[in-house]
């Protein structure tokens, strides 16, 4: 389990950390893991995992450098639990970044052990990258290689991403380009549903968390499985800090991306059943910001424009108790607009 710092200092790293003055290393532990698929295959929770040293030198933008030393400790967790060497690579020498730690996946009745890895030889050259979108969602980006425990089975996917916004499962590669022997189920998923993620601090410990969704498919060109998809779902808690307005900002942002993917779905399926499920998350997520922005206001740390936009948060729980929902999506886009201001003229 990791142990996150709890310095006496924390006022003034944060204030440094989110004027991007100085960077700093950083650790985030992957607690509640869940993988669906690939394929019909059954749901299961995974080992908990993690990343350290990420390095951020802006708002939440940095990388975990690539690392290997090859048999040396620190090794990843699931090069022991394949039971194969332990020696920093894959069946097929490619190198590990042995900084972050996914684990390792049983399938098909425990036929494969799988060894998850971001690994070197790929575009990113074994580093990961972190970095927001427009929205604030928060995106990871790095080569991975799946191992089944033999040179011939390792499958490599370039340029895979995490978020924490809400994606879109999709269908098998099979199913997409109209051939025969495609999947739209995911474990107990489907494609089409909605893979979930959220990112701010829900505990109010004032320190990032979040859930980061992970959608792939394995190539057309797998030995065991080709072009099935997988959904992986981890939530996470780190020893990034994070004040109240940002927490505020985070939160905000996360529900407002259920909005814009309630539209989307809406399109093709006005009674998409993962509907609810974003309404939820909406909620949850708008309630975490009153209580931040509350602290905000409380500590005199964004009073004016922090009333502001409590003020909009009530109109919109307002709204959605009444059932406007047009009008509560309105009102949180300005809410949006308004604390991304705040976050950049704090930041400038």
């Amino acid at each position: 389990m990791v142990k996150f710092r709890r310095s006496a200092i924390f006022f003034s790293i944060c204030t440094i950390f989110f004027i991007g003055t100085a960077s700093a290393a950083y650790t985030i532990e992957v607690t509640d893991r869940h993988l669906y698929g690939p394929g019909p295959f059954p749901d299961q929770k995974l080992k908990t995992a993690w990343i350290r040293n990420l390095e951020l030198d802006k708002f939440l933008q940095g990388h975990v450098k690539g690392f290997n030393n090859l048999g040396e400790e620190p090794n990843v967790s699931g090069e022991i639990l394949q039971g194969k060497v332990v020696d920093g690579m894959m069946s097929d020498k490619t190198l590990i970044n042995e900084d972050i730690d996914m684990s390792n996946a049983v399938i098909m009745n425990g036929q494969f052990n799988l060894l998850l890895a971001a690994v070197f030889g790929g575009p990113n050259k074994g580093d990961t990258f972190f970095y927001t979108d427009s929205d604030y969602n928060w995106w990871i980006k790095d080569d991975i290689a799946i191992d089944p425990g033999f040179p011939a089975g390792v499958v490599k996917i370039d340029d895979f991403t995490f978020s924490t916004g809400p994606r879109i499962i999709p269908s098998s590669m099979q199913s997409e380009l109209g051939y025969p022997g495609g999947t739209n189920q995911i474990g107990s998923l489907e494609a089409g549903r909605i893979a979930i993620g959220r990112l701010g601090d829900a505990d109010a410990d004032g320190f990032l968390d979040g859930i980061f969704n992970a959608i792939g498919r394995f190539p057309m060109d797998s030995i065991f499985l080709p072009g099935a998809p997988f959904v992986q779902l981890f939530e996470f808690k780190s020893d990034i800090p994070i004040d109240h307005v940002r927490a505020a900002l985070l939160s905000i942002a996360s529900a407002r991306s259920y909005t814009l993917r309630i539209k989307d779905v809406r399109k093709k399926d006005p009674r998409h059943k993962d509907i609810p499920i974003m309404h939820k998350q909406i909620v949850e997520r708008v309630k975490e910001a009153s209580g931040h922005l509350e602290k905000a206001v409380s500590s005199n740390k964004c009073f004016g424009e922090c009333k502001l936009m409590q003020s909009l948060v009530a109109t919109f729980k307002s709204k959605i108790k009444k059932g406007s929902e047009k009008d509560a999506s309105r009102i949180l886009e300005d809410a949006f607009k308004n604390i991304v201001a705040v976050h950049e003229k704090q930041n400038a």
